[in-house]
C-alpha cells in the first residue's frame, strides 16, 4: 500500500533536509579549520542521523520519511542524469576498447566476488543480498549508483533498512581511507 504524500509534509522534509545541509556544513568547515579531511557531504548525514534520532526519541516534531525518500530519489535521479550529461564522449573514443575491457574485467571480478565471497560473509540472507546489489553498483562507478541498484532490489523485493544504513557508511569509510 502506497502513501500519498502531502504537500505539509514535504514542505516540512524539504526544510529538514536544508537544515541538515545547512548546519552540514558548517560541521564541513569547523573540521576543516581544525585539520580533518571529509568529504563535504558528511556533515549533511551526520546532522541527518542526529535530527532523526531527536525526532525518534523526544516526539516533539515528526521526520516525514516518505517525503524525504521521494526527495531523495528526485536528488538522485537529478544527479546520475547530471554527470551522465556533463560526460563527453568524443573525447573517449580513442579509449573505447581499453575500456570496454576494463569495465568487462571489472564486472566480472565483482560478480564473482560478491557472490562467492560477500554474500556469505555479510551472512548469506535478505540483507547480504541487498548489500551486494549496493556495492555492485558501489565498486562499478560510485555511491549513487549503489543507492540506485538497492532502491530498484527493495522496490521489487521489500525493504532492507540493514544494507540502507551499511552500505553508505561503508562507502563513506572507502572514501576516508
Amino acid at each position: 500500500m502506497e502513501i500519498p504524500l502531502s504537500a505539509k509534509k514535504m514542505t516540512l522534509a524539504a526544510n529538514q533536509i536544508i537544515i541538515c545541509m545547512g548546519i552540514g556544513t558548517l560541521i564541513y568547515l569547523a573540521l576543516q579549520m581544525v585539520g580533518i579531511t571529509f568529504p563535504s557531504y558528511v556533515g549533511g548525514m551526520v546532522m541527518g542521523v542526529v535530527l532523526r534520532n531527536v525526532s525518534v526519541y523526544s516526539g516533539k516534531f515528526e521526520t516525514p520519511l516518505a517525503e524525504i525518500d521521494s526527495i531523495g530519489n528526485i536528488s538522485l535521479s537529478l544527479f546520475v542524469s547530471m554527470a551522465l550529461m556533463s560526460l563527453k564522449l568524443w573525447q573517449l573514443a580513442d579509449l573505447a576498447l581499453p575500456m570496454i575491457v576494463t569495465l568487462a574485467a571489472q564486472v566480472v571480478f565483482i560478480a564473482i566476488f560478491m557472490c562467492l565471497v560477500a554474500y556469505y560473509i555479510l551472512g548469506h540472507d535478505y540483507d547480504a543480498a541487498v548489500m551486494i546489489t549496493g556495492f555492485c553498483g558501489f565498486g562499478l562507478g560510485a555511491m549513487p549508483n549503489g543507492v540506485s541498484n538497492m532502491q530498484a532490489f527493495t522496490k521489487k523485493w521489500g525493504p532492507s533498512p540493514t544494507a540502507f544504513f551499511v552500505v553508505p557508511v561503508w562507502g563513506l569509510s572507502l572514501l576516508m581511507w
